[in-house]
């Protein structure tokens, strides 16, 4: 079956697929998409499988889809020496949002969905940043993870739309003219960074509410059954279990 499987592949999409890819779905549950593993990707994608409309490359990572999820309308893209792991029944779709998001992960990522979430944000993982999403979240759209060092969120958690949790400043400060050189080097591509910006842990806990609009910046810790209002703005705080907090910055009435 995988030497079917592969040669489907190569067929259909153009692509060798190597022996590391172990598919125990089925061919019809890959529609509508644009795949690439390199010959050194590892990649498991599990029974019931269902991949529609989606963009998905491995180069030299490691993906691994558990049993039942349904990916559709997503960008996935896993580099070199990174992983990206979705546990059983997850469900990544578009929802309302007006392009497709995408998940992005190189130099040394380590992303964890585990089971039973529904997500339709986008994530960024850098610079060797360890991402782990417990169970049965909603993680809503136009929301944005960004995990340049440890993002760790909860279970049964409501992150709702345009919400932005980041552990990172994303962007490093340099002298004008290093900055100018980098910039004249990479144009088209302005901003990139070649170090690690200033980055600390985040930490949501379970049974939390983020409304709409809110921030959890770098260094904050949100604790069980916390409620952060909508626009709020959490940077390096923590908030205790059972608080809620509103404003910019997040105060806890």
């Amino acid at each position: 079956m995988h030497r079917l499987i592969r040669t489907y592949y190569r067929l259909f999409f153009g692509l060798k697929i190597s022996s590391n890819v172990d598919f125990r779905g089925e061919l019809p549950t890959v529609s509508g998409s644009r795949i690439q593993f390199g010959s050194n990707a590892r990649v498991k994608v599990g029974q019931g499988v269902k991949i529609r409309n989606s963009n998905i490359e491995v180069i030299g990572g490691e993906l691994v889809i558990e049993d039942g999820v349904s990916i559709s309308d997503y960008s996935i893209s896993v580099s070199k020496g990174c992983r990206l792991y979705f546990g059983a029944n997850c469900v990544l779709e578009k929802g309302d949002n007006w392009r497709n998001p995408s998940i992005i992960l190189w130099d040394k990522c380590n992303v964890t969905v585990a089971n039973n979430n529904r997500l339709r944000c986008d994530v960024m993982c850098r610079f060797g940043g360890r991402l782990v999403v417990g169970e049965y979240n909603c993680i809503n759209e136009r929301t944005e993870i960004r995990c340049d060092e440890q993002v760790q969120i909860g279970s049964f958690n409501m992150i709702s739309y345009n919400c932005r949790i980041w552990d990172t400043n994303t962007h490093s400060f340099y002298a004008d003219d290093t900055r100018r050189k980098m910039t004249i080097q990479n144009y088209p591509n302005i901003g990139s960074e070649k170090d690690r910006p200033v980055a600390k842990p985040v930490q949501i806990a379970d049974d939390c509410l983020l409304g709409e609009d809110c921030v959890v910046l770098k260094g904050s810790a949100v604790g069980n059954r916390c409620v952060i209002g909508a626009r709020s703005v959490v940077a390096g705080k923590t908030m205790p279990n059972g608080t809620t907090a509103v404003g910019n910055p997040a105060q806890i009435k």
